[in-house]
């Protein structure tokens, strides 16, 4: 018994090594209530996070003493946990344009929280996204109340939003954190345009200034989604992968529906080498038994799709951002628009060019 205990110590530990030598890291984003904490975290569990040298990106939906517990439990066996900060979904839940007091309010207190229950954190992770009392009534079919938002978010206001935010971020490095964000794609294109349409329509900010910053290329929610992480990959150093399931989402069709689709995106992230990858969800691998898998798979093995499928897929998106590009620019005024246009005559010639002939290759050959 003891001999095998020691082998399998071992191979725990090269296995490990690789991992570091390899450059890749591996975080979980974890977004479960208390009361199914102790089902997820587990000493089989906990093994399999050290098997990966895997982090956990942990919600704080609560800060309570069974959540304390589950951070020590990760402290104590060395791995690497970091504070996914969120609000009360009345306050709209992930951070964005209209709810920085309440951040700094929640910030606050998991600082106290934080000292009193001796907790150490490597990073505090921002999830920069709508306001969820505006998806919530859009879905609702309330759109005038969504009108109203948008109509009274002015250029203005969302530059001094995302000043402030940019402040709120160098008051959490101040305490020693490092911060990462996660965000949905497009904010990248929106960046390259320096247009603030999409923020306003939206009331997502760009908060640039953080260590890390996380696209969420979920395949499972987006047409072409391998054409997307492919595309998105030239420019980004970190992907976030999805879904595998959880508590906290609703709708099966939104996850993978096997292995075999999860590990094509995790080998796609790879072969792009991209080294920062994040999952959604820790819970959703641990129901669908994806850790175990994890733990064995050959990161260097091609991916099953064919690279000429992917260059098609990845054409399609590429021409689809550079005309959201050219759109953006347009917003912020006509002539800007029209000099973008001038110096960039591949949007207008080539892309549309490549799009429509990329759409016939792809519904027909």
């Amino acid at each position: 018994a003891k001999d095998k205990m020691r082998a399998t110590l071992g191979l725990l530990c090269l296995f490990s090594f690789l991992l570091l030598i390899d450059g890749r890291s591996l975080t979980f984003f974890c977004e479960v209530e208390d009361a199914d904490l102790e089902k997820y975290f587990t000493p089989g569990t906990i093994q399999q996070l050290q098997f990966l040298n895997a982090k956990i990106s942990l919600a704080i939906v609560s800060m309570s003493t069974p959540r304390a517990n589950v951070v020590r439990l990760l402290n104590e066996n060395n791995i690497p946990v970091h504070a996914w900060l969120l609000v009360d979904k009345q306050q709209g839940y992930w951070a964005n344009a209209g709810n920085l007091a309440a951040y700094q309010d929640q910030y606050a207190k998991f600082q106290t929280w934080t000292s009193e229950n001796n907790l150490t954190w490597e990073a505090i992770g921002l999830d920069l996204e709508f306001d969820l009392t505006e998806l919530e009534a859009f879905q609702a079919g309330n759109y005038s109340h969504v009108i109203d938002r948008i109509w009274h978010r002015s250029t203005q206001k969302i530059q001094d939003a995302q000043e402030e935010w940019s402040d709120f971020v160098s008051h959490i490095k101040s305490s020693g954190y490092l911060v990462e964000s996660y965000v949905i794609p497009i904010i990248l294109d929106s960046q390259e345009t320096h247009s603030s349409l999409l923020q306003r329509i939206t009331g997502m900010i760009d908060v640039q200034s953080v260590d890390t910053m996380v696209p969420m290329l979920y395949s499972v929610l987006m047409p072409f989604g391998s054409g997307m992480i492919y595309s998105y990959s030239t420019t980004i150093s970190a992907i976030g992968l999805g879904s595998t399931g959880s508590p906290a989402s609703v709708g099966t069709e939104l996850q993978f529906q096997n292995w075999a689709d999860f590990e094509h995106d995790l080998l796609l992230a790879s072969e792009r080498k991209i080294q920062n990858i994040y999952i959604y969800s820790f819970e959703g691998c641990v129901e669908n038994n994806y850790l175990e898998k994890m733990k064995f798979m050959d990161w260097e093995r091609k991916i099953s799709k064919k690279e000429e499928q992917l260059i098609k897929e990845a054409n399609m998106v590429r021409s689809l951002r550079a005309l959201m590009k050219g759109s953006l620019v347009f917003s912020n005024s006509f002539i800007e628009g029209v000099f973008w246009i001038l110096t960039h005559p591949q949007v207008i010639f080539y892309e549309i060019f490549l799009l429509i002939s990329s759409s016939i290759h792809y519904l027909f050959c």
